[in-house]
């Protein structure tokens, strides 16, 4: 509403409403359209250096703005140096209110930097009940803790460049505060002591003029009543966005805890999944290992198996050669048998022809006979013959011995 209308809004009392940071952000882009507002009060708002940092964003492209109220919002020292900053580029700027605003020596110290370098601040601003207002106040919450010593070098600054005259009749002529409550009485007042005080004689019977006058203070009530009526629909229609944003924002902090909820389950999941990971994993090593085991264990048996092998195999080959070499002596030892046994033959042959003839020419050559066989039977004997051919032998030598 206030957007529709901004030629309409000179003066915006907002104090104590629950604007926050996300309503001076809001303050802070209508003022970024430069409206012909002179005064904003937003006492106790609960904004803070994010709120005020997006108010003064806005505020430097305002060049109306001769009054500001922030009491009671906890800016800190921080806010108070982005006052000296805004401050130092500002000239339009006539009087502001920082009571209870948590400001102490450090912020102080800015802000009398800025009243003693910027020449902008050589208009009547003064700290008490005037322009710079930094007054202690023990016992409320996010009071300053400003010493004295900065208040009077702050006012001392002040008063070098305006002066004390100057700073006197600023604080008479020095417009109203922002806020229109008691606006009522103050417009009674003037009336009355209007209507009480004696016309001066140059000015009898101009009743013209008292009259317009009177109809200009009436407009002027007029206007006041209207602002007030769109402030209040300005503040409610603030106060729907206000209760949709923080619907939305409540929305927004479910479905992140939700999700928040989603994530750590799914992290559960996932440590348990990397947990039985490792668990297959180490099976796998200790089966692995296992298997090398096994398989060292059985590259050292087939070494074995191979030494066995080749020791059979040089045993094999030793056996053959023993046994071809036995072929060979048996192969000499049956064509000795064959020789012998036809000797054997030929000397049974004769032997009979001698018992029957029993000459004694056939007993001397079977002598000799005997001799030369015995000798041959001797050498024979060396070799392999079989023992039956050993034993006729014998047989036929005793027979020829009793011959």
């Amino acid at each position: 509403a206030i957007k529709a209308s901004p030629s309409r809004v000179t003066v915006l009392d907002l104090d104590k409403s629950p604007i926050e940071d996300e309503g001076a952000g809001m303050l802070g882009a209508w003022l970024a359209t430069n409206p012909p507002i002179q005064g904003l009060s937003i006492a106790c708002c609960g904004i803070t250096t994010a709120g005020l940092q997006a108010l003064l964003t806005g505020a430097r492209l305002c060049t109306s703005l001769r009054v500001l109220n922030l009491q009671g919002n906890a800016i800190g020292d921080a806010g108070a140096g982005m006052l000296a900053d805004w401050l130092s580029a500002d000239a339009t700027l006539q009087f502001l209110w920082l009571g209870n605003c948590g400001i102490h020596e450090a912020g102080a110290e800015k802000l009398l930097h800025v009243c003693r370098m910027h020449p902008a601040l050589s208009s009547p601003i003064g700290l008490i009940g005037g322009g710079l207002k930094l007054g202690n106040r023990d016992g409320r919450p996010g009071r300053n803790e400003v010493p004295a010593r900065v208040l009077a070098a702050i006012e001392a600054a002040l008063e070098d460049q305006a002066g004390r005259k100057a700073r006197a009749a600023a604080r008479l002529a020095r417009p109203a505060p922002p806020a229109t409550r008691g606006h009522d009485a103050n417009i009674a007042r003037m009336q009355a002591s209007i209507q009480a005080q004696p016309a001066p004689p140059a000015i009898h019977g101009h009743d013209t003029e008292i009259a317009r006058l009177q109809a200009t203070i009436q407009a002027l009530e007029r206007e006041r009543a209207d602002q007030q009526a769109r402030v209040q629909a300005d503040l409610a229609s603030s106060a729907a966005d206000l209760r949709a944003a923080r619907d939305a924002n409540a929305a927004l902090e479910a479905e992140l805890r939700a999700a928040r909820d989603a994530h750590a389950a799914v992290t559960d999941d996932l440590r348990a999944a990397i947990a039985s990971l490792e668990a297959d994993l180490r099976t796998a090593r200790d089966e692995i290992s296992t298997l090398q085991t096994d398989l060292r264990t059985a590259r050292d048996a087939l070494s074995a198996i191979d030494r066995d092998l080749r020791v059979a195999r040089d045993a094999h080959a030793a056996l053959e050669a023993e046994a071809r070499t036995q072929q060979q002596a048996l192969a000499a030892a049956m064509v000795a048998q064959q020789r012998m046994q036809g000797e054997i033959d030929r000397l049974a042959t004769e032997l009979a022809a001698a018992r029957r003839t029993q000459a004694p020419s056939d007993l001397l050559s079977m002598t000799f006979a005997g001799s030369a066989f015995l000798q041959h039977y001797n050498e024979a004997a060396m070799a392999p013959t079989p023992a039956a051919v050993h034993a006729a032998v014998r047989d036929l030598v005793a027979a020829f011995c009793t011959h």
